[in-house]
């Protein structure tokens, strides 16, 4: 199998898609940097900004694995690799980790960016190191699961235009999901501050009612919130978006995360491989 990888890993590469995704990453860091500085000057947290690329991680790779395998098998090489005789699942698992390495380069572009141009414009990390490293693990893992998903999508569909449109589309689609369930769970129970909603008086007129302390219709509760909560932790995207704004508050589900994802990496893998091994190559 290290032959398969480290071949698959030299075609990455050399493809302008590789290319292309460390460029997405590395501008999106200079930019959230520049962006960062100009709002809060020398004030300004790294923190905020340094885990963007567990989010942000989705589409990338899901285009990268989309065209890349949807480009193995239109080129005869999948087919090839298996008359030469190497078994299905190294040539499946041979793959995924081809992907799960283009995601931590193009993941490394952005931090590298942010280590060359953020620190000096802030100063570094102020989160403790333990959490540094927590948080790096987790993000790697978070990462595995992401490219297992797309690796299985490549893997099942042989036609290249077809591979990279389902790829994108499940990648917007867990996007979505997490923007939608984030909202849902973000709802307080009781509304706090300024919030008035208009009414009539007894006179006929129109005024403004302040609803501090009154209960939100759009709090979620209950055993919805508990399936809400893990839909959230479950899906890869919105544990990106929990790693990524970890430094402002440490979610009280964090330590499933990577169980979850280790969950996915195996289960996803372990039914692609088996799907991969029942699938009739043209």
């Amino acid at each position: 199998m290290n032959n398969l990888f480290w071949a698959n890993i030299i075609r990455l590469w050399k493809s302008r898609l590789m290319g292309l995704g460390i460029a997405v990453f590395a501008g999106l860091a200079l930019a959230l940097c520049i962006d960062q500085y100009t709002y809060f000057g020398e004030f300004m947290i790294l923190d905020g900004i340094f885990w963007g690329y567990v989010y942000i991680a989705g589409i990338p790779v899901s285009v990268l694995a989309g065209l890349f395998l949807g480009v193995e098998y239109g080129d005869g090489t999948i087919r090839n690799k298996l008359i030469a005789g190497h078994k299905r699942s190294t040539v499946y698992l041979a793959n995924f980790l081809a992907v799960f390495a283009a995601s931590l380069m193009m993941s490394l572009a952005y931090i590298g960016v942010i280590c060359a141009v953020g620190i000096p414009m802030s100063g570094g990390l102020t989160s403790d190191w333990q959490i540094i490293v927590i948080m790096l693990f987790e993000s790697v893992l978070t990462l595995g699961a992401v490219s297992a998903i797309f690796t299985m999508v490549g893997m099942l569909w042989q036609n290249k235009a077809v591979s990279a449109a389902v790829c994108i589309l499940l990648a917007f689609g867990l996007q979505m999901l997490t923007i939608s369930v984030h909202s849902k769970l973000a709802a307080k129970e009781f509304y706090e501050g300024n919030v008035y909603t208009s009414d009539v008086n007894s006179d006929g007129e129109i005024e403004m009612v302040s609803l501090e302390g009154q209960r939100n219709p759009e709090y979620v509760g209950g055993t919805k919130r508990v399936v809400y909560e893990f839909i959230y932790d479950f899906n890869p995207v919105s544990q990106g978006l929990q790693i990524a704004d970890m430094y402002a508050e440490h979610p009280k589900h964090m330590g499933l995360l990577p169980l979850y994802s280790l969950i996915i990496i195996f289960g996803v893998t372990g039914e692609g491989i088996w799907l991969f091994g029942r699938k009739d190559l043209k």
